[in-house]
């Protein structure tokens, strides 16, 4: 039940991340939101970047996953400031 508050929550905030981190190890872009979920405090969402070639047939950017965090990751700033 919890889960179905945090997408609604995520759908509301979805454009206003705390910050965003680039990690290029998994070619995504970590949003990381101030949405509480399983007792943890932020919410870390991976978007999955598609690359140039894709994006011009029209495969949009699109959700990997998203999961509750204790502490921001380290990587590089892409946006906002680090908490």
């Amino acid at each position: 039940m919890e889960s179905a508050f945090v997408v609604d929550a995520l759908k509301r905030n979805f454009s206003k991340p705390i910050c965003v981190i680039r990690n290029s190890r998994h070619g995504t872009l970590n949003a990381i939101y101030d949405i509480e979920t399983d007792g943890q405090p932020f919410l870390l969402v991976a978007i999955h970047i598609q690359k140039k070639l894709k994006r011009m047939v029209g495969k949009p950017h699109f959700i990997k996953s998203f999961y509750g965090v204790s502490k921001i990751p380290t990587g590089e700033l892409e946006w906002g400031e680090m908490p």
